[in-house]
């Protein structure tokens, strides 16, 4: 038996026949949030905000509590691909603006950063 048959023998000795899969973790740029503007018969609108995989399946609706208005349509999804982070008013479109986050389900919602009665608290962007 010459070196290079040994060599192949051990090669196909080594090799495995079988396949794993491998899992895959989303990254925020494997995700788009988007926004629904929804205008009424009578003038009154709604907004929807909206998560999906960026092949546009796996569409779930962001939650947002009846009390809460996002202001300035902005909104990003937190690392955790399950929470959001955006401006808003509680009650109101005209009330002070401050920085919440919460779970999409529109659980958990909890005030990060306060505005007061002259000033206005706005996201312009978050890093994860």
């Amino acid at each position: 038996m010459t070196l290079f048959s040994l060599s192949m023998l051990v090669f196909q000795m080594s090799c495995k026949k079988e396949a794993n899969a491998q899992t895959t973790t989303l990254t925020q740029t494997d995700l788009i949030l988007y926004h629904k503007y929804i205008s009424g018969s009578s003038g009154v609108s709604t907004h929807e905000y909206w998560v999906c995989l960026k092949d546009g399946s796996n569409k779930r609706q962001i939650m947002v509590p009846s009390t809460m208005y996002v202001r300035d349509s902005k909104m990003t999804v937190l690392e955790d691909k399950n929470s959001v982070i955006f401006s808003g008013t509680v009650g109101s479109t005209t009330g002070v603006a401050e920085i919440y986050t919460m779970n999409i389900d529109g659980s958990n919602l909890q005030k990060i950063v306060n505005g007061d009665a002259s000033t206005d608290v706005f996201l312009q962007e978050a890093y994860w």
